[in-house]
């Protein structure tokens, strides 16, 4: 089976992916070098995907993520299972009100 890693940014972006520890992955804006200052993303995968912005001196080498492995598709989110449950429940609630309130509606119009 072929597993991808989502990340929310562009597929041109994933040049140079790294994992940094189990809840952060790491997107830099360009090639680190070493003792080069370098723009990079953090993406905390556990919650939400929130990213945070800054800027690193580079003093150890990193390794990246073969890009092929790195998807944009929504599907792939690991929270993607909670987002459905919640969209379902919300749905179901919904109905539930809509046709509480016309059968109440009805009952009264027809009497």
């Amino acid at each position: 089976m072929n597993y991808k890693i989502y990340l929310p940014v562009s597929e041109s972006d994933t040049n140079y992916v790294s994992v940094i520890d189990k809840d952060t992955i790491r997107v830099f804006h360009s090639k680190p070098q070493i003792d080069d200052l370098v723009n990079y993303t953090d993406y905390y995968v556990n919650s939400h995907y929130l990213s945070k912005e800054g800027s690193i001196t580079v003093n150890e080498s990193y390794t990246f993520l073969d890009s092929k492995n790195i998807t944009d598709n929504i599907w792939y989110r690991n929270d993607m299972p909670l987002i459905m449950i919640t969209f379902g429940v919300f749905f179901f609630v919904v109905i539930s009100i809509m046709l509480f309130i016309l059968k109440s509606f009805f009952r009264g119009f027809l009497k």
